[in-house]
């Protein structure tokens, strides 16, 4: 989530952590079916929210 934080997209995501779009997408979407939420963006403030990112 910390790229996503700062303003990466999925694609610039993939390329720093040397994986495929498809895997951080599936990563996210994880996040955010955990958090009952409905968006990446409500996800990044969520974590926020709860402390889970620092």
């Amino acid at each position: 989530m910390f790229f996503a934080r700062v303003g990466k997209t999925y694609s610039e995501i993939s390329t720093i952590l040397s994986i495929r779009e498809g895997t951080v997408k599936f990563h996210i979407r994880n996040i955010i079916n955990k958090l009952c939420i409905s968006n990446a963006k409500h996800a990044i403030t969520r974590t926020m929210e709860l402390k889970l990112l620092s």
